[in-house]
């Protein structure tokens, strides 16, 4: 849902569309604020707040490790793409989150990220050098 933008809904025999009031984040995103909330049912309470800004905070389960720093500077590019898997290029200046998002159907998420620089770099699970998570 966070790169929704319209909603189609049915209306009197016709389809209404209606325009997300919150912009839709872009693919990749690198954020150095989070939240570790125990739990689903606490990151979904939490997603309600109206002052919650998910393009600036990543609501998780658990501490990441090394965990993000303020105020990390980079970017993120996807190189390749294929059904069951990416490879993203990114770069920061400090341990970041690369937020990524697509919704996989059935997991909610990638199963697998392979970080494509040898420079330190964070995804929804923190990547410090080249290697492939479980």
């Amino acid at each position: 849902m966070l790169r929704f933008r319209y909603a189609f809904l049915p209306a009197a025999g016709a389809w209404r569309v209606m325009e997300s009031p919150v912009a839709p984040l872009p693919r990749l995103l690198l954020v150095s604020d989070w939240k570790a909330l125990g739990g689903r049912d606490a990151i979904f309470s939490f997603m309600r707040d109206p002052l919650f800004n998910p393009a600036k905070t990543i609501l998780l389960e658990s501490k990441p490790e090394p965990p993000p720093q303020p105020g990390a500077v980079g970017s993120a590019a996807l190189m390749a793409e294929s059904p069951d898997e990416l490879t993203i290029e990114a770069e920061t200046d400090r341990p970041a989150l690369l937020l990524i998002t697509d919704l996989y159907p059935g997991t909610g998420a990638p199963s697998r990220f392979r970080a494509a620089s040898s420079k330190p770099t964070a995804s929804c699970r923190p990547i410090t050098s080249c290697a492939r998570c479980p």
